[in-house]
């Protein structure tokens, strides 16, 4: 599908989970971690430099502001940053693409 022009891969990814208590939180970064390396190292986005995982992206998609709030104001760029291949030049890294965001919406409890 094609939204702002754009590509646009819809995958269903079930939203992440309810944050748990403390001990949870590195079980739940890991796996996220998990899932963004593997979206980002599969040969089938080779060609692509920039990949965004959300909750909703047919909305995401439907306007320019739309992307750009659903994408920078939903990622941990310490956490959620993910590339093909990463590696470290003196004490930078430097991300090979394509570059995934995870920008899914982590639910908070009530």
């Amino acid at each position: 599908q094609r939204h702002l022009g754009v590509n646009l891969a819809v995958a269903d990814i079930e939203p992440r989970p309810r944050p748990e208590p403390v001990e949870g939180k590195v079980q739940r970064r890991r796996v996220g971690f998990l899932l963004g390396q593997r979206i980002a190292a599969d040969p089938a986005f080779a060609g692509w430099p920039l990949l965004v995982l959300t909750d909703d992206a047919e909305r995401a998609t439907r306007s320019a502001i739309n992307f750009l709030w659903t994408t920078f104001t939903r990622f941990d760029p310490a956490a959620d940053l993910h590339a093909a291949r990463v590696e470290l030049a003196g004490s930078h890294a430097s991300f090979h693409p394509p570059v995934l965001i995870d920008a899914r919406n982590t639910l908070t409890p009530v």
